[in-house]
């Protein structure tokens, strides 16, 4: 999809949610188009799929789920909240206690958390 297509549709959505009018169909399907546009930036790097994935903070999962649907990888997604899951293998946890040992993933993804991250942990980055 081209960029003119993209923000179209960052618009339509923009727009349904700004007139209250999103339904949980349309919330997922916003979700997993910004999960393909994130793919699309993240193509470059994934030739070593199929890979193993660890998503951190990837609320209901969508990006997950793409990324098993386009690339075939074993994706997981860590997650802290109970949230509304659209992918099958969520972990409950947080970023800075990951329960899995170090080098369990080839590639580990963390977008959308900053504003999440407690400001005494923030000032330390």
């Amino acid at each position: 999809m081209d960029t003119i297509e993209n923000l179209k549709k960052l618009l339509h959505f923009a727009l349904l949610e700004v007139r209250g009018e999103l339904s949980g169909v349309e919330i997922q399907a916003m979700r997993e188009h910004y999960a393909r546009i994130a793919l699309e930036h993240l193509r470059p790097f994934m030739s070593i799929c199929p890979a193993k994935i660890l998503e951190v903070g990837g609320a209901d999962g969508s990006l997950c789920k793409v990324f098993n649907e386009e690339f075939g990888a074993d994706a997981v997604n860590l997650e802290p909240n109970d949230v509304n899951l659209s992918w099958r293998d969520t972990v409950r946890g947080v970023g800075h206690a990951i329960p899995f040992n170090n080098g369990a993933f080839d590639l580990v993804i963390c977008r959308s958390v900053l504003e999440h991250i407690p400001s005494e942990i923030s000032r330390a980055c």
